[in-house]
């Protein structure tokens, strides 16, 4: 099964259909890239995300046992059967409509459990139906997967909603190498969905968060810290608690596409308190990303930027819990150029066909917090070494003397974005807030350069 579309569920954006405006971010690119998203559309495939898990044939299929489920609060499966001795992972199949309260989905792989590398877990709803519903009881978080046997793991939902208290996270994924939603609706945690700084793959399709965080600007719809990979299509992120954002990923590898991020989507939701003062999106890609096709949608109160680009670096070594090479190569700035798209030491990031919608509100009028400060679609942070995570190390924490424009890492390409609404103030912004002496390019061209087009189909 590769990515496919298929409706959103829940929310509206009172902007006309969702399939009217998907088809309105595709505006035309040149040529040759239209030709290579037609060759590389089939690369990535959700069913089998990587070639180290286990074919999906391989998996024994279990049920799960609502009622019992129900009665402790837990998944308990039928005939017996326990993930714990489920050492190749397995298929869970969830009937429609099962309304379940969970105070505990703690899936634990201990060190001597014999799990094979490659195991993967299914959770999977019907395909037709109402999606079954796991609730939190309480104030709880709901999933958390703790792979003590550091094995490969991978952890797949599909056709679920998750309904999550506030205390702790949705889902929680901290060191297991792949996690996927397939038409999966979260609400509420902590953090809707967090990642651990581990070397995970994440493909999230069809698939939405929303109402997620406690406000105070640490907690998100979306948070992953620095994994390997995210992939997100047809899906959609918005109305954080406050202050967060809709979505804060600092995976090494970005590809989204076709997606929808908001600071909310209706009126009911800013009434609620989720509105998310924060940028709705907030890049941290520390190698390449591709953001492309996708709507974002800015609305007050919140602060000035639409989309962030940080490309915070992460030492190599920095936590003993995570594995020792995982982490940001570190470089002389001075083999960095910029001006050059060959240079090796060069972090791409691809911005093209967005819609940004300035301070529309949902029944079509102007948000009065944006009239008076319109802001800023755009700004590229940079790399620069006082933005790094490694601040134990002396090339990592301080700004050399000779730095030049140049030697910046970080380059966004943007190409045939649009802007909507109310105007902004700027659209691209190339000094980054924490440094006002630097500047991070954002290069607008009407293509790419040869070197990068195979960047949209890897």
């Amino acid at each position: 099964m590769s990515i496919t579309k298929r409706h959103f569920v829940g929310g509206s954006l009172a902007l006309g259909s969702l399939t009217a405006l998907g088809s309105s971010t595709r505006l035309a690119l040149a040529s040759h890239i239209e030709g290579i998203q037609e060759v590389g559309q089939n690369v990535l495939n959700a069913q089998q995300p990587l070639p180290e898990l286990l074919p999906r044939s391989e998996l024994p299929v279990c049920e799960l046992d609502v009622e019992a489920s129900r009665s402790v609060q837990k998944i308990v499966l039928r005939k017996g059967r326990s993930l714990k001795k489920m050492t190749a992972g397995c298929i869970v199949k969830v009937p429609a409509g099962a309304e379940i309260p969970i105070r505990d989905w703690t899936i634990q792989i201990r060190r001597n459990s014999g799990y094979r590398n490659g195991a993967r877990i299914i959770f999977e709803g019907p395909d037709q139906g109402p999606r079954p519903k796991f609730f939190s009881a309480g104030n709880n978080g709901l999933i958390q997967v703790m792979n003590q046997a550091r094995v490969t793991l991978g952890i797949e939902l599909e056709n679920i909603h998750l309904v999550s208290g506030l205390a702790a996270e949705a889902i929680r994924i901290p060191n297991s190498r792949f996690l996927r939603l397939t038409n999966v609706l979260i609400e509420g945690g902590k953090n809707g969905l967090f990642f651990g700084t581990y070397p995970t793959v994440a493909v999230i399709e069809d698939s939405e968060i929303r109402y997620s965080g406690r406000g105070g600007g640490l907690t998100h719809c979306l948070y992953a810290g620095y994994i390997e990979k995210m992939v997100v299509r047809n899906s959609k992120f918005h109305s954080p608690k406050a202050e967060g954002h809709a979505f804060k990923c600092y995976a090494a590898h970005m590809d989204i596409r076709d997606s929808v991020f908001a600071n909310y989507l209706e009126t009911e939701d800013l009434n609620r308190g989720f509105y998310g003062k924060f940028a709705p999106i907030d890049l941290g890609a520390w190698s390449q990303s591709i953001f492309m096709g996708n709507t974002i949608i800015r609305r007050g109160p919140s602060r000035r930027t639409a989309l962030e680009y940080r490309n915070r670096q992460y030492r190599k070594g920095y936590s003993r819990f995570i594995p020792p090479d995982w982490g940001t190569e570190a470089v002389d700035h001075h083999l960095v150029n910029n001006q050059d798209p060959t240079n090796p030491y060069l972090f791409h990031h691809i911005l093209a066909q967005n819609r940004f919608v300035n301070g529309v509100l949902p029944d079509g009028g102007q948000d009065l917090e944006v009239l008076k400060k319109p802001g800023i679609a755009v700004r590229n942070n940079g790399t620069a070494p006082f933005a790094s995570n490694g601040k134990t190390e002396a090339d990592f924490a301080q700004n050399p003397s000779d730095w030049q424009v140049q030697n910046e890492r970080a380059v966004v390409w943007a190409l045939n974005n649009t802007f909507e609404g109310i105007p902004f103030s700027k659209m691209f912004e190339t000094i980054p807030f924490d440094w006002q002496a630097g500047q991070a390019p954002i290069r607008e061209v009407s293509h790419l350069p040869a070197e990068l087009e195979p960047l949209l189909t890897q």
